[in-house]
């Protein structure tokens, strides 16, 4: 493999060296990681240690000294938010003894909306107050109540220059918000507000998004060549139209969110012991 001009390292971590779980409530989820030991010696992996209390682990021996596999269960027990958690493997390796590999994990709670935080891009105020262009720089809004079909929402909004548009998905456990400006009620500056969810599930009655952006008069211009000096990304209209900005853009407007300069919030929940009346 080094001949190809691939550095692969002595001990490899495959698909990657760490974990990311993300597991609804109520709904364990699994996760493997393998172990490649590429070393002229044998590695042998004693056990595996953790202090964690929303997971478990599983080692498995595949080849011995060479191959092994780390499986991961999220319980998904309790809601807990996201956690970052080191796991560690004890070796036979009298020079370092252990490998660590982190764990993020994520136990979304009976009610989630995803994203977390809806970001409406960095716009050109011409290009928003165009109507043509209301529907390619809408935003999505997912609402989740897994694992029923009564779920029912309201929502409104603190700012007076979004539409906010609902449909509920067949199964009635979600909705899907559609988020546009407003062309007429656009204006210069920063967007700050918050989309308000209120929701019949009487552990959760509320739930307040926040809502990002930011209008400006025109892009400002660089030189052809000199686009490395904004860490590479070429400056265009912004991350509002690539609909999978969140993975991966394929859009040559791209403008990432990093040279915003926009502070973001997680979503602020309510909750209550008690249902509410009439809901």
């Amino acid at each position: 493999m080094r001949g190809l001009g691939l550095n692969v390292p002595p001990i490899e971590f495959q698909p990657r060296p760490a974990f990311f779980v993300a597991a609804d409530l109520g709904s364990p989820r699994q996760a493997t990681l393998d172990i490649i030991n590429h070393q002229a010696t044998s590695l042998t992996i004693v056990r595996a240690e953790h202090q964690s209390e929303r997971f478990t682990l599983e080692l498995k021996t595949l080849t011995p000294g060479q191959h092994y596999q780390l499986v991961l269960t999220l319980t998904g027990d309790e809601a807990g938010g996201r956690l970052a958690e080191p796991i560690h493997l004890v070796t036979d390796d009298t020079m370092g003894g252990r490998l660590v590999i982190p764990a993020y994990t994520l136990v979304h709670d009976r009610v989630y909306t995803f994203p977390e935080t809806l970001d409406m891009g960095r716009l050109p105020l011409d290009v928003v107050t165009q109507a043509a262009n209301a529907e390619r720089l809408s935003q999505t809004l997912m609402v989740y109540r897994k694992g029923t079909s009564d779920f029912k929402i309201a929502v409104s909004t603190d700012l007076d220059s979004i539409q906010i548009d609902t449909e509920r998905g067949p199964a009635g456990d979600r909705y899907q918000l559609t988020v546009s400006l407003l062309p007429g009620r656009a204006s210069l500056g920063a967007i700050h507000g918050h989309i308000v969810i209120q929701t019949n599930e009487e552990s959760i009655p509320e739930i307040r998004v926040p809502v990002t952006g930011r209008l400006f008069a025109e892009e400002p211009r660089i030189p052809a060549g000199k686009e490395k000096a904004v860490g590479g990304r070429i400056i265009g209209l912004c991350t509002a139209l690539c609909k999978r900005r969140f993975w991966k853009c394929t859009s040559p407007f791209t403008r990432c969110r990093e040279l915003d300069g926009q502070a973001s919030g997680r979503p602020s929940v309510v909750r209550s012991k008690t249902a509410q009346p009439g809901r």
